[in-house]
């Protein structure tokens, strides 16, 4: 068994029997004869922190009437599991003990109400897709940043010192720590590490333990993470590198058992996310949260078992331009009946994982089935009364969960719009409402339909921003955004590297604006004004946006105006591309029952691809048309799938 150099314990000490707050500490002589029941022996003492320690971390009793503190001691019972813990890990590192610590510091005690969710998972475990989950249930929470405040950062210094001087973290206040981010939620290092603390600090918290096969954590581990601290209580900064792939598993297996013996049942949850069973519901009403809607569990790319390599080795440009490597939100929105997945992913998502893209996607889907936007609603009959139009393929998010690869982000976010409800002049303006008579009721209630919808493409973008915001605090340098019906026609990986800052669309059906059925967005702080913007505007200064539509042209504002007034405004360049292979889908059944994929047709059709053959020259599949003379293309279709 690997040796380290802890520092080695004396062979025996005195209990203190002063004072209310009691310091565990826990014996281990320097010979590995020494019978069980005195390596493992909890005594209880106090530890004045204002007049220092002596070498082995102990307060002589004269020093300690000037410190009492007000941390509730750990029962007989947890006593006994923390002295088994230490028998456990001295069995591989024999030299190992917690004799100079007094678990919490000098915190106070938090209260049950205010006692946070601590996690009590080694990094590696799934804490950062956890975190994610966390966040987009609308709870705050801390998760390991190198760039942390001044107190957390000391804290990692303090645990990253030398076992000589490990007494220094009897001197943190836990409790605050716990406190003074306002956090919910507390994940990755140092809340393992030092667990025994913080949950010392908070004994009323819920705490999550994250999970994974042992031998599977310390290879990841020590591939990715070598220098991470040595899974134990208080590590003393021994690297992790220093021991074996089967002791590192052992020692994660024992902290397993330490927490599990700690924590009372009730406030216990185990989470693996790696073995294919996973209730996000379970998991959001122990973290105090009761969606409305079911909320798969996302997954992240650092947490995968495939893309460490990938996070780890990218490094991401400093400058405002795109690079490969840089994370890539692509960001799908609208209902879950209309959604369609499988081209985006073969034909897009897939080929740009494949070039070298971290891609990250994001659902922002509306999962009411009975919800219908302003296009046709299933049920209804086309091409001559020949087609019924079919809802698509999900009824669920949880559907989608296994089309997606294993090695890249998914954010899975069941979204339901707020219907806020804008200046009423740009319903009127848009269906052209200007005069009183019978029909003005049934013209506003129509319009006021339409100007609904449009605000809820716009929140569902509002939504993307603060997904990507979830997943990584670093602001994306370019995003994608794909509307739920629009079906990628064919093979698409565009030179995002060489894109000109703004915003790109398809160079077509244009209703004097930008139509953003399928955008690709350049630049840091265009991203976030593509994203944010068209709400914004429209709620806090639609006169702007009427102003400037009435400056450029003499049309009404619409949607696509709104978007492209509000691009201008925010700096951001419209684009029109020439090659976007991408077209509105709908799923079509014949009388014999066959499911076609077909795509809407029209005059201006042949402006949207660079390939203007494109659709004509599909292989096998039928044209649909309008029951007029003369005939009038509807739609061609994809050859059903085998």
């Amino acid at each position: 068994a690997p040796i380290l150099p802890f520092s080695s314990p004396p062979g025996s000490y005195a209990m203190a029997a002063m004072g209310t707050l009691f310091t565990f500490l826990i014996f281990a002589t320097s010979s590995l004869a020494t019978s069980q029941s005195q390596s493992s022996c909890l005594v209880q003492t106090r530890f004045d922190s204002s007049k220092g320690a002596s070498p082995d971390g102990l307060g002589s009793d004269e020093q300690n009437d000037a410190n009492v503190d007000d941390v509730s001691g750990f029962s007989t019972e947890q006593q006994q599991c923390i002295a088994s813990y230490v028998e456990e890990v001295q069995a591989l590192l024999p030299r190992y003990h917690l004799q100079s610590r007094r678990f919490g510091g000098i915190s106070k005690a938090t209260k049950a109400k205010a006692a946070p969710v601590l996690g009590a998972g080694f990094g590696s475990t799934a804490t950062r897709s956890l975190a994610v989950f966390g966040r987009q249930l609308g709870l705050k929470v801390h998760h390991f940043d190198p760039l942390d405040s001044p107190k957390w950062s000391d804290l990692d210094l303090r645990l990253n010192t030398s076992c000589s001087e490990r007494h220094q973290l009897n001197q943190v206040n836990f409790s605050e720590l716990l406190h003074e981010t306002g956090s919910d939620v507390f994940l990755d290092t140092p809340m393992a590490e030092l667990f025994l603390d913080f949950f010392a600090a908070s004994p009323s918290s819920k705490v999550i333990l994250t999970l994974r096969d042992s031998k599977q954590w310390a290879l990841r581990r020590l591939k990715n993470f070598a220098d991470a601290p040595v899974p134990v209580q208080s590590s003393c900064g021994h690297r992790l590198d220093s021991l074996s792939v089967e002791a590192a598993a052992q020692l994660f297996e024992s902290h397993q058992k330490l927490v599990r013996c700690v924590v009372p049942p009730k406030q216990l949850l185990e989470v693996n996310v790696f073995d294919g069973a996973l209730n996000s519901t379970k998991i959001a009403r122990f973290l105090g949260v009761k969606p409305d809607f079911y909320v798969p569990f996302p997954r992240v790319a650092s947490d995968a078992e495939d893309l460490a390599d990938l996070v780890s080795n990218n490094v991401s440009s400093a400058e405002d331009a795109f690079v490969k490597g840089d994370r890539l939100p692509i960001c799908i929105t609208g209902q879950i009946r209309r959604l369609e997945l499988r081209t985006k992913l073969k034909r897009f998502i897939e080929p740009m994982l494949s070039a070298g893209h971290r891609v990250e996607v994001y659902l922002v889907i509306d999962p009411r089935k009975d919800t219908n936007y302003i296009h046709r609603a299933a049920g209804s009959h086309t091409g001559g009364g020949q087609y019924t139009i079919l809802t698509g393929e999900f009824e669920s998010l949880n559907e989608t969960l296994e089309l997606f690869p294993k090695n890249m982000t998914v954010i899975f976010d069941p979204f339901v719009p707020a219907d806020y409800r804008f200046d009423p002049r740009y319903a009127m303006m848009m269906e052209q409402i200007s005069a009183w008579g019978k029909s003005l009721g049934t013209a506003l209630w129509r319009a006021m339909q339409r100007a609904r919808s449009h605000g809820r493409q716009w929140e569902a973008l509002r939504r993307c921003w603060r997904l990507a915001q979830i997943a990584d605090p670093v602001p994306p340098k370019a995003a994608i955004r794909l509307r739920d019906d629009v079906v990628v026609l064919q093979r698409f990986v565009p030179s995002l590297e060489t894109m000109s800052r703004g915003v790109h669309v398809q160079n077509c059906e244009h209703y004097f604006g930008l139509n953003d059925k399928g955008a690709i967005v350049a630049g840091q702080g265009q991203v976030e004004n593509y994203f944010t913007k068209p709400l914004e505007l429209m709620l806090k200064n639609f006169t702007q946006l009427l102003s400037f539509q009435k400056s450029r042209c003499t049309r009404p504002l619409n949607p696509e105006s709104v978007l492209f007034n509000s691009m201008v405004l925010s700096n951001a360049q419209p684009h029109y591309l020439k090659n976007f292979p991408i077209r509105p889908g709908i799923n079509l059944q014949d009388e014999n029952q066959t499911v076609n994929l077909c795509y809407s047709q029209g005059a201006h059709n042949t402006e949207c691809f660079e390939d203007r053959d494109l659709l004509e020259n599909m292989k096998g599949g039928i044209k649909i048309y309008k029951n007029t003379t003369p005939k009038e293309l509807l739609y061609i279709c994809e050859p059903p799938e085998k």
